[in-house]
């Protein structure tokens, strides 16, 4: 027999592409603490809101961890007379070097949601671990990875990626994700920094 009193919550979820333009302001506090901040708009189908995005990392040594949050001020976007409005996602996580704080061959990472997220395929809260590996002065870089949900689903996936180095600040990359069907993906691009 069940309780006395029982309310069955049924919640929709939706499916929303958004886009973004934003600005991020990283300062140091001191030698250890770093704090960021993103202000940015997001738009969806003729809708338009501010929002903002703030991450905190500390560090001592070797070991990295990190605090980040997304969707502070919880923006909604309308669709058909229905508002959507997308939740905050908060993050941790750590990190391992082993030769920070100059540059490091190996480092190893460890993150997972504080909260659980709505997706249309369930809510999930996910953990993830991945190794990456540099070689040739830095100009080629191996990684690996795995991530899971807590809750529900797992939703396993496994990923591995490349970067290769074409001279001093270019890098060719790419990934793939393998796991579920709506779990898979693949990406390759080219990234410059200066």
């Amino acid at each position: 027999m069940g309780p006395e009193s029982r309310e069955e919550v049924r919640r929709s979820v939706h499916a929303l592409t958004t886009s973004a333009v934003g600005v991020s302001l990283v300062q140091s506090i001191n030698e250890h603490i770093v704090v960021g901040v993103t202000p940015k708009v997001m738009w969806s189908q003729g809708h338009a809101a501010a929002d903002v995005d703030a991450g905190l990392m500390a560090w001592v040594n070797t070991v990295r961890v990190g605090l980040v949050a997304r969707n502070l001020t919880t923006p909604e976007f309308g669709e058909d007379g229905v508002g959507i409005e997308l939740e905050r996602e908060v993050r941790v996580g750590a990190a391992w070097g082993s030769g920070w704080t100059g540059v490091s061959r190996v480092i190893a990472s460890f993150d997972a949601d504080v909260m659980a997220r709505p997706t249309p395929a369930g809510d999930r809260r996910d953990v993830a671990a991945g190794v990456e590996t540099w070689w040739l002065s830095q100009r080629l870089g191996l990684r690996g990875g795995w991530r899971r949900s807590t809750i529900g689903d797992a939703r396993a996936a496994v990923a591995a990626g490349i970067s290769a180095g074409l001279k001093p600040g270019m890098l060719v990359e790419a990934h793939v994700v393998r796991g579920r069907d709506d779990e898979r993906s693949w990406s390759v691009g080219a990234r410059m920094t200066f």
